[in-house]
C-alpha cells in the first residue's frame, strides 16, 4: 500500500490566503460603515440645518397671475426644508387655478425654490347663455371675459350643463365648430371671426367682410370648405357683393348675393 505525502508548502498556503482575504474583507466593511455614518450624518444635516429652509419663492413665466397669488397659493409652511418640499403637492395647488397649464418646480440651492409657470394661451372665445368665456387651443375654458377680443375668433353654441374652467369641453356643437375653425384655418382664404351652431345643429362661418358660409351639419366639412373656398378665390362677385354661399348641399352650393 503506498501513501501520497503532501509537501507542507501546498498544505499551508491556502490558510494564509484565506486570512488575507478576511484581513482585506473586514477592512473594507469597516471602511463602508464610517462611510455609511457620515452619510447619515450629512443627510441630518442637509434636512435639519436652518441654512437649507426655504427663504424665497420666485415665480417664473406667469404673465397674467401675480407674483403673490403664485406664493400664496403654493403654501408652504415657514422654514420648510428645501430638500423636503414635495414638488408635486405644491404644483398640484398652484395647477388648481384654471389659467395655470404647467407647473415645473426647481431647487436652487441653499434657500430659493423657482416655481415656473406655463399660463394658458386664449385661442379662441365661446359664447353660450349669455357669458363668455376664453378658450385655449386644446378646447380648454380657462377664463370668463366680459368682452369679446377682436383678434380672436367666436364659437357661439349651446354647452349642456355648466361649463367648468380648467376642464375640457366634450359637447358635440362645439367639438364640431372647434374642427370646423381648425380647417377653416388651414385655408389662407378664411379669415373667421365667429362660428355659429343653430339648435338644429347647423353650422354657420362668418369671415371678416362679413360673408358667411353656411356648412349645414358637420359632415363633409372639408370638402365643403374647399369648394367655398375655390368660390370665393374664382368668383369676384363672391367678395364684392356676396352675402353668402350655401353648402348645406356640397354637390350643389348656392351663391346669394346682396341687392
Amino acid at each position: 500500500m503506498s501513501v501520497v505525502r503532501r509537501r507542507p508548502e501546498s498544505i499551508g498556503a491556502p490558510r494564509r490566503g484565506r486570512r488575507k482575504r478576511y484581513a482585506i474583507d473586514k477592512k473594507r466593511l469597516v471602511l463602508s460603515a464610517v462611510l455609511l455614518i457620515l452619510g447619515v450624518e450629512l443627510a441630518l444635516a442637509a434636512f435639519t440645518s436652518p441654512f437649507f429652509a426655504v427663504k424665497k419663492i420666485r415665480p417664473v413665466g406667469n404673465k397674467t397671475i401675480p407674483a403673490a397669488e403664485i406664493v400664496q397659493r403654493a403654501k408652504l409652511p415657514g422654514n420648510s426644508n428645501i430638500f423636503l418640499v414635495r414638488k408635486g403637492a405644491v404644483a398640484g395647488r398652484l395647477m388648481r387655478n384654471p389659467v395655470v397649464k404647467e407647473v415645473r418646480l426647481y431647487r436652487k440651492l441653499p434657500d430659493t425654490l423657482l416655481v415656473c409657470v406655463e399660463e394658458r394661451q386664449p385661442y379662441l372665445v365661446l359664447s353660450t347663455a349669455g357669458a363668455l368665456y376664453e378658450v385655449d387651443s386644446s378646447g380648454v375654458p380657462f377664463r370668463v371675459v366680459k368682452r369679446v377680443d377682436t383678434k380672436l375668433p367666436v364659437i357661439s353654441c349651446t354647452i349642456p350643463g355648466r361649463v367648468a374652467l380648467g376642464k375640457r369641453l366634450d359637447a358635440l356643437d362645439f367639438a364640431s365648430a372647434m374642427e370646423c375653425l381648425l380647417l377653416a384655418r388651414e385655408k389662407k382664404i378664411f379669415r373667421v371671426t365667429k362660428i355659429t351652431v343653430d339648435r338644429n345643429d347647423d353650422l354657420c362661418l362668418n369671415v371678416r367682410d362679413e360673408f358667411q358660409v353656411k356648412l349645414g351639419r358637420a359632415e363633409q366639412l372639408s370638402k365643403k370648405l374647399d369648394i367655398a373656398a375655390q368660390a370665393m378665390e374664382q368668383i369676384p362677385e363672391c367678395r364684392q357683393r356676396g352675402k353668402y354661399i350655401d353648402m348645406t348641399c356640397p354637390e350643389a352650393p348656392a351663391l346669394k348675393l346682396r341687392e
